[in-house]
């Protein structure tokens, strides 16, 4: 549609009436969902300059209505404002009430992030409603994949591609892309079995399967391929039409069975539905051609590793391969070669790895094996040690093994979480000193490794069984290696140093003077506050939403009656307070999601200076106490402060007796008492606020 000036002017009389006439918002629909391609610019601007006259209410906006598609159809052809984002909010928490957490919703699709775009919004949003158990998903990394789980309450989404992986649901929505039900991606992934070929050239097979996805993929061609190889065709077919050499339809060809495979691409195919194989001597010396003819090509390596796993997991009697392996005069490429072993093995599916490993046990023997292993991510230590179980070896074999790896702080993390999961009682010794693990964590991880790295960070933190062991058990040297390394590693930053110190103590608290030297330094706090506190921010987050924000839009709507916007005093006053009630509201919104409600009962008191403790300073003036409480927890008259205090900064982490300098001009205090709150600080943290006017 042509936009002319009569169209504009039109627009905007509409826009005016829209504040009234719930028939001009549907004439306004119809002008926006009339206007084919890209949305004329001047038109762009009109709306959004006005929208304010057209959404009176961002939070009244009700879906099944005119305005409902009209805030939506505008947001698809990229109208972004503020207001605009306020009534997707609205929409969204009423199309998907039954989701438990609606503000993550609308977080996970960037609704309110004015630094993400408006179509990206949208395209978050649809994704989501496509997001089903089955879903047909494409990952770039990954692959394509299955929806197994969306579970709303853990925020998680797990996916199946060559093997299970989860996602926060805000993960899933800005790397995943979903398949439309019943789009050609959905019904070639949920309908192997059905004869097809595509008929089509290769580029606009490509654009339909990538607009199969929301959003839709960049480069489609991967997801092509693994849509079509082996269950439609094989990959030379598909390298033929993809070429455009020949056609890929005939589908005429005579079926051929594992035992008259020609290569070894057509072999796993052939094993696609055989659920097992006993070769004669004939049949084993065709396949051992076919193995023969691959074990030197470097193109063929991931073919090689993925048959002979099959086949081996398919054989009632494996002796054949054995022998077939062990007559190599010269190993095959991909046993040569400990980094293309280690590549090829990460890809290979969960249910052929035992398989491939003991094929690799008899190709080049245990010390081989389990050096690999060390280079391998975690999920591969059991199968080995498995696989050396089963072939009559010591059950310490990869324990010595990895073991000796550790004590040359060669180890990656994954060996060392192998280590402590399988082998705590005879690793304890082994862990006597920190060293080997902060070098491991020290060096840098990517893909699969991450997982073993934050395990291993997680048990130096938290596992105090794990903690005790790098301490030598606790004695004093060991204490004070581990105190050295901690205060000075930069895998650590100061927080984490800080809390690990803090827990040494409170594991060995005659090791205090080994951590004495340290300066003051802000503790690690959970973002906690007390109940009473956050009964008085929630009621106040009612009070916006229930009655400011209403009887804000009623002075905004009242304001507009007296004409002009632009010379109005009360329009702009009240849409100035629009404003602040709406980032108040964002911001109660962000903390109360975020806070918990404690009512520190179960604070064990000690030396030591936390929140939920009572602290008596004493002073050149006298004494002075005060009640360390929450983030939001403050009343001086009865001396309560938070932790996020100045003072209370100083006072955290420090023990009776401790000579401390306090902020500005305070002078000089020592620590006396550390004491548990007493009954009158519970009872105000416990105790119902007073209720905020007008709720």
């Amino acid at each position: 549609m042509e936009v002319t000036d009569k169209l504009l002017t039109d627009v905007e009389e509409l826009l005016i009436a829209s504040e009234s006439d719930q028939g001009a918002i549907a004439k306004l629909l119809d002008i926006v969902t009339g206007i084919e391609g890209d949305f004329p610019a001047n038109l762009k601007k009109l709306f959004t300059d006005n929208l304010e006259m057209l959404i009176a209410d961002a939070n009244a906006v009700k879906t099944d209505t005119p305005l409902a598609a009209l805030v939506t159809d505008l947001a698809d052809r990229n109208v972004d404002a503020m207001l605009l984002r306020d009534a997707l909010a609205a929409l969204c928490r009423q199309t998907f009430a039954e989701y438990p957490d609606p503000a993550g919703l609308i977080r996970a699709f960037a609704v309110l992030d004015e630094g993400t775009g408006i179509l990206t919004v949208r395209s978050r949003w649809k994704a989501f409603q496509y997001l089903k158990e089955e879903a047909v998903a494409w990952h770039g990394a990954f692959g394509l994949g299955k929806v197994i789980e969306v579970d709303p309450f853990s925020d998680l989404v797990y996916i199946q591609f060559d093997r299970k992986q989860n996602f926060t649901l805000e993960q899933t929505l800005v790397a995943v892309s979903i398949a439309r039900p019943e789009s050609l991606a959905d019904q070639l992934a949920s309908n192997s079995k059905v004869a097809f070929r595509p008929s089509r050239p290769a580029p606009e097979f490509d654009i339909e399967i990538a607009n199969s996805f929301e959003p839709p993929i960049a480069n489609a061609v991967t997801a092509v391929e693994q849509l079509l190889v082996p269950g439609f065709m094989s990959k030379k077919d598909h390298d033929d039409w993809r070429k455009g050499s020949r056609g890929s339809g005939d589908g005429d060809q005579k079926q051929r069975t594992w035992r008259e495979a020609r290569s070894l691409q057509e072999l796993k195919i052939c094993l696609a539905d055989v659920s097992n194989i006993n070769p004669n001597e004939e049949q084993a010396a065709h396949l051992a051609k076919l193995f023969d003819f691959a074990a030197s090509r470097k193109t063929l390596v991931t073919d090689f590793a993925e048959n002979l796993a099959a086949v081996w997991s398919l054989s009632k009697d494996v002796a054949w391969i054995e022998a077939m392996i062990r007559a190599h005069e010269e190993k095959a490429l991909i046993w040569a070669e400990l980094s293309e072993f280690s590549v090829v093995t990460q890809k290979l599916p969960a249910k052929l790895v035992p398989s491939w490993l003991s094929a690799t046990y008899i190709a080049n023997g245990a010390e081989w094996l389990m050096q690999t292993t060390m280079t391998m991510p975690l999920r591969f230590y059991d199968p080995v040690d498995t696989v050396l179980k089963n072939r009559d070896h010591e059950d310490t074999l990869l324990f010595g093994f990895s073991h000796d790896t550790m004590k040359r702080a060669e180890s990656l993390p994954d060996t060392l979480v192998w280590l402590w999961r399988r082998h705590r009682e005879r690793a304890a010794q082994s862990f006597g000193t920190p060293r080997p693990v902060f070098r491991s964590l020290a060096a840098p991880a990517k893909g699969e490794y991450i997982k073993a790295k934050k395990e291993l960070q997680k048990l130096l933190m938290n596992d105090q069984e794990f903690q005790t062991a790098l301490m030598d058990g606790g004695t004093r040297d060991g204490i004070g290696r581990f105190v050295q390394i901690v205060k000075h590693a930069h895998l650590l930053n100061k927080g984490e140093k800080q809390s690990l110190l803090v827990k040494i103590v409170r594991l060995f608290p005659e090791a205090q003077d080994l951590v004495e030297d340290r300066k003051p330094v802000e503790a690690l706090q959970k973002k906690v506050t007390s109940v009473r506190m956050l009964e008085v921010y929630r009621q106040e987050l009612e009070l916006i939403i229930n009655k400011k924000i209403p009887a804000n839009s009623a002075a905004i709507a009242h304001a507009r009656e007296y004409g002009d916007l632009r010379e109005n005093a009360e329009f702009k006053a009240a849409k100035e307070n629009q404003r602040l009630l709406l980032e108040r509201r964002s911001y109660l919104e962000k903390e109360l999601s975020e806070i918990i409600p404690t009512d520190f009962a179960d604070i064990e008191v000690g030396d030591m200076v936390i929140a939920g403790t009572s602290v008596v300073l004493k002073l050149d003036s006298g004494t002075r106490t005060y009640h360390i409480l929450g983030l939001w927890d403050s009343d001086p008259e009865i001396d309560i402060i938070s932790y996020d205090t100045e003072i209370a900064k100083v006072l955290i982490t420090r023990n009776i007796g401790d000579s401390i300098e306090l902020p500005g001009d305070g002078g000089k205090a020592v620590i006396s008492e550390v004491r548990a709150l007493p009954d009158h600080i519970r009872e105000w943290v416990s105790a119902e606020p007073v209720a905020a006017a007008g709720v």
